[in-house]
């Protein structure tokens, strides 16, 4: 991204941002894992969740990681 800004085709945020989007790996579900995409307050959100369910009806534990980037560069779909 440097010698591409440096020799002027590009600047850096351009470039940054094609080589996360290169690397996008696309969330799938499968038999223990169940995939969806949510909106939390306009918030875009991908939640993965175990297909078996407990019934005991307690909370589950959960973990919530926000990518790095500082809301100009990737997104959650970048960071599956």
């Amino acid at each position: 991204a440097e010698l591409s800004e440096r020799m002027g085709l590009l600047d850096y945020m351009k470039v940054m941002m094609f080589i996360t989007i290169a690397e996008r790996v696309v969330p799938v579900s499968d038999e223990r894992v169940q995939v969806s995409d949510e909106n939390f307050d306009g918030v875009e959100v991908i939640v993965y969740q175990p297909t078996q369910q407990e019934e005991s009806g307690e909370l589950r534990r959960a973990i919530i990681y926000l990518h790095g980037g500082g809301w100009c560069l990737g997104s959650s779909r970048e960071y599956n």
